[in-house]
């Protein structure tokens, strides 16, 4: 079965925060994050993923992003998707990358709205591990 653990991306500016979410991930076998791509991830949201980079394990993992597809770029010059190539990369991940109308879900929603939105996209993991994460 699945396990969602949702983490709002401006929480990760605290330090302690940022610290468990980091802690969870590397438990995770997919990770999900769920921005707007216009730029390169903030700050808070680097800062995580370098913490994750630390905590995580030598084992596979799936890392996806779901981004609007609008003012995003789609492809290899979305910001975003440039950053997120290199994390993979470093983790030695494999990264799914999806755009679509779906609504981002707004804080407070549910891992139902969030499960949905990455269906919508196509970010379908068959055969998936027992254990799984998403990041809002």
């Amino acid at each position: 079965g699945w396990r969602t653990n949702l983490w709002r991306l401006d929480l990760l500016g605290e330090p302690l925060l940022a610290e468990q979410a980091a802690i969870e991930a590397a438990a995770a076998d997919v990770i999900i994050l769920s921005v707007r791509g216009r730029n390169e991830p903030q700050a808070e949201v680097r800062n995580w993923l370098n913490r994750w980079l630390d905590h995580k394990e030598d084992r596979p993992y799936a890392l996806a992003v779901l981004l609007d597809p609008e003012p995003a770029q789609r492809g290899s010059d979305n910001p975003v998707v440039v950053y997120l190539t290199r994390v993979a990369e470093t983790a030695h991940a494999d990264l799914f990358c999806g755009f679509c109308n779906v609504p981002l879900p707004v804080p407070g929603s549910s891992a139902g709205e969030t499960t949905e939105r990455a269906c919508a996209l196509g970010v379908v993991f068959e055969g998936t591990p027992n254990r799984a994460e998403a990041r809002l």
